[in-house]
């Protein structure tokens, strides 16, 4: 979540830096300008893949998570089918 508002703050960001350059009469301080953009677009891209995989992450856990929930409930199912039996005899 931290990661997901960071890249919008960027996105943001880009945007305010991209009107501040075309703005500009000093094409050093425009130069300048578009070299932080470059850096910042960089940093966003760092930060998107490192949610992507996070995700990823996330979506691996809970189909594992998910087959554990399930072998649990059949090894109660048995169990109980064992209790039924035991007590039947």
């Amino acid at each position: 979540k931290d990661l997901e508002e960071r890249s919008n703050q960027i996105d943001k960001r880009i945007t305010e830096l991209n009107g501040t350059a075309e703005k500009s009469d000093n094409q050093q301080a425009s130069s300048s300008i578009r070299t932080a953009i470059t850096a910042l677009r960089e940093e966003k891209d760092s930060l998107d893949e490192k949610i992507k995989t996070i995700q990823n992450r996330e979506e691996d856990w809970s189909t594992a998570y998910d087959a554990i929930t399930t072998s649990i409930m059949d090894i109660e199912t048995e169990l109980e089918k064992l209790n039924t039996s035991l007590e039947n005899n």
